[in-house]
């Protein structure tokens, strides 16, 4: 399927996902956040919460002015009461200084990388049995915010990762969209032509981890632990190993980008994996690129995605709990999630939603079909160390340096020193 790229602002999950997940190619001053309009957070104390007159306060991080507006209309039209919207520039610190305090936001963002730390820290009221049909979100979102067999939070929407490639220079070369990992080895080589790639890709366990599921690994097994050294978990990292050394994939610094979308938007890559996130900033830097969105090319085992994720948390120190969980049900429920997210790329976290999103957002297929079989973003609290040290042995693969029998063994290494 195709999409002409179209103007749209940057979406409110970009501002998570850049600062975690995006661009990870050895560039830590911004990885992409210029290109899409976000501004880096400053200061370290975060910023004061007041409800004023309120009768709640919500917390979330700061995004493109037009989506801070979208989201003020939608809790204007909460009908339990008035609430107030606190859009921090430097979110994490804001709330690590309110759980502190005892003095929290009543309802506040939470990514499903955070999740797990949290709930260890017992910050959050469950309210999923508050929540009107939650059957009725996706699983893998379900998944991401359950714990202990309880829907503790109500997933807010998502983005999620499919294969994004240039429609003229496929169509130049004669070429399919590649739905397989052959298909997708043998088009990057056939793109790869000059100072053009076939895939850019980011040296990023958010990027590049969709490889060792597709292979039928992991970087953790069902039982939590280590089982990047597995034959499956080998496989998916000698793909990633040979694109490379191939020179048919590369990192965006290689092309002189902050993150893959702008060398994408460049047409100094014929194809990237992205999220939905591309959607707005290939519309608002490069709208005359007509590119188009597919599944991820399939490996020995599937083509699992990455699903991101944010959802409403409700403070366990809320003075009203009650009426946090309602306005948190509101919040997710089918119409205001729709009149939240018409406009902007992020995904409505009901499947209920989907037609409508997609009516509002034509081409976008892609994102949605992949949404069942997700693998949700997340790892165990306290993991940070083992996972920047994940994300600096793909670094040395994409630079050549590490091979991916000595990067599973650092990675094992990793994870045994966090987890145990």
């Amino acid at each position: 399927m195709r999409i002409k790229a179209r103007r749209s602002s940057a979406a409110l999950l970009a501002a998570a996902l850049v600062l975690a997940a995006c661009g990870n190619d050895g560039d830590a001053d911004g990885d992409g956040l210029d290109e899409l309009g976000i501004e880096e957070p400053a200061g370290d104390d975060g910023d004061e919460l007041d409800a004023g007159d309120a009768d709640l306060l919500v917390l979330g991080w700061s995004a493109s002015p037009a989506e801070n507006e979208a989201l003020e209309e939608v809790l204007d039209g909460w009908p339990g009461g008035d609430a107030a919207l606190t859009l921090s520039s430097d979110f994490e610190a804001t709330l690590r200084a309110s759980l502190a305090a005892g003095d929290p936001a009543d309802v506040f963002y939470v990514d499903s990388s955070r999740f797990p730390d949290l709930v260890a820290e017992d910050v959050l009221e469950p309210i999923g049995d508050r929540l009107d049909d939650p059957d009725d979100f996706y699983e893998p979102l379900r998944e991401a915010f359950t714990h202990e067999g309880q829907l503790v939070c109500p997933p807010k929407d998502f983005s999620i990762l499919a294969l994004q490639y240039n429609v003229g220079m496929l169509e130049e070369a004669g070429l399919e969209p590649p739905t397989t990992w052959d298909e997708l080895a043998e088009t990057a080589e056939a793109l790869t032509e000059g100072d053009r790639v076939g895939l850019v890709l980011g040296a990023e366990l958010a990027r590049l981890g969709v490889f060792l599921h597709g292979a039928g690994g992991s970087v953790l097994d069902d039982d939590g632990s280590s089982n990047i050294t597995s034959e499956e978990s080998l496989e998916g990292l000698g793909f990633i190993q040979r694109m490379f050394d191939e020179g048919w994939a590369t990192i965006p610094s290689e092309l002189d980008a902050g993150w893959s979308g702008e060398a994408f938007g460049q047409e100094r890559a014929a194809m990237t994996i992205e999220g939905n996130w591309i959607i707005g900033a290939m519309s608002n830097e490069f709208p005359d690129v007509e590119y188009g969105a597919a599944p991820l090319p399939e490996g020995p085992a599937g083509n699992p995605s990455y699903v991101f994720t944010v959802c409403y948390g409700v403070a366990a120190d809320s003075g009203d709990v009650d009426g946090a969980a309602d306005l948190a049900g509101y919040l997710t429920s089918t119409e205001p999630l729709l009149e939240f997210t018409r406009d902007f790329p992020v995904i409505p976290s009901r499947e209920s939603a989907r037609d409508g999103w997609v009516e509002a957002n034509p081409g976008t297929e892609a994102y949605l079909d992949a949404a069942d079989d997700a693998i949700g973003w997340q790892f165990p609290a306290g993991f940070t160390p083992a996972l920047d040290e994940i994300n600096s042995v793909l670094q040395g693969m994409a630079d050549g340096s590490v091979d991916a029998e000595t990067a599973a063994e650092r990675v094992d290494g990793a994870v045994t020193d966090v987890l145990g």
